[in-house]
C-alpha cells in the first residue's frame, strides 16, 4: 500500500513538472555541477528501479523517470525508447506526448514531433490551451496554415477559447504572420 502511495505520488509531481507544453525547456547548458550529479543519481536510482520493477505499472512509472532524467540531462535521443515503453502502457500520456514532441521539434524534425502533438490534440485540446497553441505552432512551422486555422476556428467554439478571447487572437495573429 505504501509503496503504491509513493507511485501515484511521484507520478502526479512528475506529470505537473512535465505538463506544461514546450513552454517548459530544460536547459542543461548552465546547469550547475551539483545539480547535474544530483540527477545523474536520480537516473542510477530509477535505472535500478527499473530492473527491479515487480509490476507494469512500477515499470512503467520508472521508464517515465528514466526518460526524464535523460531528458533534464539533455540526453534526448537516449530519453526516446523508455518514453515510447511509457506510452506502451499508457497511448495518451499527457507528459510523455508532449516530451516526445519537444525532443523532435528541438531535432528539427517536425512532422515527427506533428504526430505526438496531434495525439495530444485528439485527447486534449478541450482541456489544455497549450495543446492548441503547441498544434498551432508545429502546423505553422510545416507551412499547414489551413490546418493551424481549422484548429484556432474550433478552439474559438469551444468554452476553453470563449473564456480565453484573447488567446485565441494571439493564435490568429501567428497565422497570419505566417502567411
Amino acid at each position: 500500500m505504501k509503496k503504491t502511495i509513493q507511485i501515484a505520488l511521484l507520478t502526479t509531481i512528475l506529470t505537473i513538472l512535465t505538463a506544461c507544453g514546450t513552454n517548459y525547456v530544460v536547459d542543461t547548458s548552465n546547469m550547475p555541477e551539483e545539480q547535474r550529479l544530483e540527477h545523474e543519481q536520480f537516473l542510477a536510482d530509477a535505472l535500478e528501479n527499473y530492473e527491479n520493477a515487480e509490476t507494469d505499472d512500477e515499470k512503467s512509472l520508472q521508464a517515465f523517470e528514466i526518460g526524464y532524467q535523460h531528458m533534464v540531462l539533455g540526453q534526448h535521443g537516449t530519453a526516446i525508447p523508455y518514453y515510447e515503453e511509457v506510452l506502451e502502457y499508457d497511448s495518451i500520456h499527457y507528459p510523455v506526448l508532449t516530451n516526445l514532441a519537444y525532443i523532435y521539434e528541438t531535432a528539427g524534425k517536425t512532422k515527427k514531433a506533428l504526430e505526438y502533438e496531434q495525439r495530444l490534440y485528439d485527447q486534449y485540446y478541450t482541456e489544455y490551451a497549450e495543446v492548441n497553441s503547441d498544434m498551432v505552432r508545429l502546423l505553422l512551422k510545416d507551412g499547414q496554415i489551413e490546418e493551424a486555422t481549422k484548429i484556432v476556428d474550433t478552439l474559438a467554439e469551444i468554452d476553453l477559447g470563449k473564456k480565453s478571447p484573447l488567446f485565441v487572437i494571439d493564435l490568429y495573429e501567428q497565422i497570419e504572420k505566417a502567411k
